[in-house]
């Protein structure tokens, strides 16, 4: 992580000095990654010129590369000591700490160096990259707008400021930005492939495809490309040619997610030693992708599954053959901790489907893989039972975040008036986040109940036997709907007009769930006709169990 430290500064010029012939031999020594000899030189210099905050300033950065992140600081610390003003010392110790995982006292430093010199393009970079971390999008695109004011025939800034605007849901902007950036750079690549990615999010699937297609051709090894042709492919149901691009996902190459020395499986039957699954993404990612672990047993009978501690129960009871441990958020699982398993072999969770789910009709029809908690199942069903005889509709109107799109597939809660409004319901709140102020407010407004239970919220086992005690589930995408369909319930799903890949790009049907019904958007934002055909179904189906009551 701390080799990172050394992006953009390798480019930044040393100052003018008596040192210069040796300050190009350091600097030499670093951009070809010399840094143990960079460090020999810098600190030969340091011996030379006491007094020199250049040579400290070379010191942290060899240091900040070796991985000795304690000197890099000293090193920094004391380049800034000797002269203030300094701003390559501020530079240097802000990315030493983004490198560090301590944005705070980066984006401090970024801004003393911006407070000396407000056109320190670097600074300003790193800025924007801290907020856009943070998804404080509106202050990212504002560290891009003054970039573009500094360069505005840097391609590079045309493409940041688009990927800022695709996060903020502005895609035309977005895609105007992109073409500005290939047209000063024809052979931007990144530019191309988030191209891509914003005519597929603007639902003009043909034009997306025509961009793919020469980038593919020109750079087959492109990983945004490729993760673009996934996106696209897995949205098409194009299954095959989508699960290989797939494996250009970052998450499949992050060293914090995978043991450095074991092999990676190759499909091939395991008899002796453990198959090592590793989590990746969220929550209903790693729901959605568990699907395959019995496909996995088939091929290795002892199989080590790591994921998201609040998983960890529920997944125990529900593969009993599988060793299940909580994966380390920072950190690869050591092999010692499911010792006396050897682990032969290991692969990501994500990587699954593009061995047992190459086609659709390799889509298991099943009725649920994931077990509640059966006395807490109980413990529920008598619970909802006390709210009256009518159906327990679980709803949940929000979902994701500012950077997975939260703005395109979430509602008000209000705007689910049309189906709260349906009789002979009892609704309850599947929300994750704190929906007080809206459950009063339509309760003061329309004199309509949605009821709360914050304690089933609280771990994701009492979620899921919450769940398993409903009628139905109605939600927009979040993670509840892989929860739901993994459970086996019926689950209708308020999808946006342009889906994520999971969804599908048209169609009723989720392969991954049976039991999964989509109704979709039929223009951009639009939200009454799906709610108005929900509400309708949903009076069907209480008309139909009260006929069979009757």
């Amino acid at each position: 992580m701390l080799g990172k430290v050394l992006r953009g500064l390798l480019s930044r010029k040393p100052r003018p000095s008596d040192l210069s012939a040796p300050l190009k031999h350091c600097y030499a020594e670093l951009a070809a990654g010399r840094h143990a000899k960079a460090k020999s030189i810098a600190t030969q210099l340091l011996a030379d010129h006491p007094q020199s905050y250049t040579a400290r300033l070379l010191l942290a950065q060899a240091c900040a590369a070796l991985g000795e992140t304690a000197s890099a600081l000293a090193f920094a610390d004391q380049s800034i000591a000797s002269d203030p003003s300094n701003l390559e010392g501020y530079y240097v110790r802000g990315m030493i700490y983004e490198a560090t995982s301590r944005p705070g006292k980066a984006m401090a430093d970024f801004d003393r160096v911006l407070e000396i010199d407000t056109a320190h393009v670097a600074a300003l970079d790193r800025k924007g990259g801290l907020h856009d971390a943070r998804g404080e999008f509106e202050a990212s695109l504002a560290c891009a707008e003054r970039l573009m004011r500094l360069e505005p025939g840097n391609a590079q800034v045309h493409h940041k400021m688009a990927v800022t605007m695709r996060e903020l849901g502005r895609l035309t902007e977005a895609e105007n930005a992109l073409r500005q950036a290939l047209s000063l750079d024809p052979a931007f690549h990144t530019a191309q492939a988030h191209l891509s990615l914003v005519l597929i999010e603007l639902g003009r699937f043909d034009e997306a495809q025509q961009t793919l297609t020469p980038l593919l051709a020109m750079a087959p090894s492109d990983q945004n490309a490729r993760w673009a042709a996934a996106v696209l492919g897995l949205l098409n149901a194009r299954y095959e040619t989508g699960w290989d691009h797939y494996e250009a996902r970052e998450s499949q190459r992050d060293p914090k997610l995978r043991p450095a020395d074991i092999p990676e499986w190759d499909g091939t039957k395991l008899t002796d030693d453990a198959l090592l699954i590793n989590a990746e993404q969220g929550l209903g990612d790693q729901i959605m992708f568990a699907s395959c672990i019995p496909d996995a047993l088939a091929l290795a009978p002892c199989c080590v599954v790591s994921c998201d501690s609040r998983l960890v129960p529920m997944f125990r009871r529900s593969f009993p053959a599988v060793r299940v441990v909580p994966m380390q958020t920072d950190k690869p699982l050591d092999p010692e901790a499911v010792a006396p398993l050897q682990l032969r072999a290991q692969t990501m969770m994500g990587s699954l489907p593009g061995r047992f789910r190459r086609s659709r009709d390799r889509f298991p029809r099943h009725a649920g893989y994931l077990a509640p908690d059966p006395d807490a199942l109980a413990s529920w069903h008598a619970r909802l039972a006390t709210l009256g005889p009518g159906k327990k509709i679980g709803i949940s109107w929000t979902g994701g975040t500012p950077k997975t799109r939260r703005s395109l597939r979430s509602l008000q809660l209000e705007q689910l008036l049309p189906v709260l409004s349906v009789e002979g319901c009892e609704f309850v709140s599947l929300q994750y986040t704190d929906s007080r102020q809206e459950i009063d407010a339509l309760r003061a407004t329309h004199g309509l109940v949605v009821h709360e239970f914050p304690e089933a919220i609280a771990t994701y086992d009492e979620t899921a036997a919450l769940v398993g005690a409903l009628d139905l589930v109605i939600s927009v995408c979040t993670a509840v709907i892989h929860l739901s369909g993994a459970l086996g319930k019926p689950v209708w799903v308020m999808v946006p007009w342009v889906p994520e890949w999971r969804y599908l790009r048209e169609g009723e049907e989720m392969p991954w769930y049976p039991n999964v019904r989509l109704w979709r958007q039929t223009r951009p934002g639009y939200w009454p006709d799906v709610l108005g055909e929900i509400a309708a179904g949903l009076q069907q189906r209480v008309r139909a169990a009260t006929s069979i009551a009757n």
